[in-house]
């Protein structure tokens, strides 16, 4: 059976750190650790991390 999912896409810069890996069921626990990743940022700081979720269709194991 086919479900939608929540992968966390993290990057630093433009470059692709983690796709795939981080796989959730629903939207607000993925956006719950995007907004972590995209924290506000002080004046003085070099934070380069930035994420967003992508859903994703994948196949929902039967547990019979």
């Amino acid at each position: 059976m086919k479900t939608l999912a929540w992968v966390l896409v993290i990057l630093n810069q433009s470059e692709v750190i983690t796709d795939g890996e981080l796989l959730y069921p629903s939207l607000q626990k993925c956006e719950m650790y995007e907004k972590k990743v995209n924290r506000p940022l002080q004046k003085i700081q070099r934070y380069t991390y930035s994420a967003y979720c992508r859903p994703e269709v994948i196949d929902r194991v039967n547990e019979d």
